[in-house]
């Protein structure tokens, strides 16, 4: 079980299937915010979806193929951090984040995402971790930015979101 302490406020906990409700309940909270940046919430409208895309994230985890984790705040989720994918033979993992819009501006997911790469070097032995960010999505991009990541690129039409592709950003940071 992967738990990972931030700060005396915020921890990391592997997702569960008890957190469907709760982040499904977020995403229905969040959904005009999160579905402008996350493919995925288009097709997440029940319990049922979330607790789908949970067996997912643990069958990843399982075969170390990736890792999600809740972001809790004082004992309540208020985000995502993930490993999307792990790519074992070239040591690279990207790494994907979301939080809720009434705990941003507060270190929360800056101080998660640095908690993750900080486990992607010393624990997962990575030599690289990526961040892609859509162009338009500057408060992702910050985080990216302020953790000392390298803009690498541009990648057009680098994602489908909304039936429409758009370009990524592509930053990248290295081991130490």
């Amino acid at each position: 079980m992967f738990v990972r302490k931030v700060d005396e406020k915020t921890e990391l906990r592997l997702v569960e299937f008890f957190d469907a409700g709760e982040l499904f309940e977020i995403v229905e909270e969040e959904r005009s915010y999160l579905q402008a940046w996350l493919p995925w919430v288009e097709n997440t409208w029940g319990v049922r979806e979330m607790e789908n895309a949970i067996r997912n994230f643990r069958r990843g985890y399982a075969e170390y193929e990736s890792m999600t984790a809740v972001v809790l705040f004082q004992g309540e989720i208020v985000g995502v951090v993930s490993f999307n994918e792990l790519d074992w033979t070239n040591r690279t993992t990207y790494i994907g984040y979301w939080l809720r819009r009434r705990y941003q501006g507060r270190g929360i997911i800056t101080k998660s995402v640095k908690s993750l790469i900080t486990c992607a070097f010393s624990s997962f032995g990575m030599n690289k971790v990526i961040i892609r960010a859509s162009v338009a999505n500057e408060t992702s991009r910050a985080v990216a930015e302020r953790l000392g990541f390298t803009k690498e690129g541009v990648s057009r039409s680098g994602a489908r979101m909304n039936n429409r592709f758009i370009d990524q950003v592509i930053y990248g940071i290295y081991g130490i």
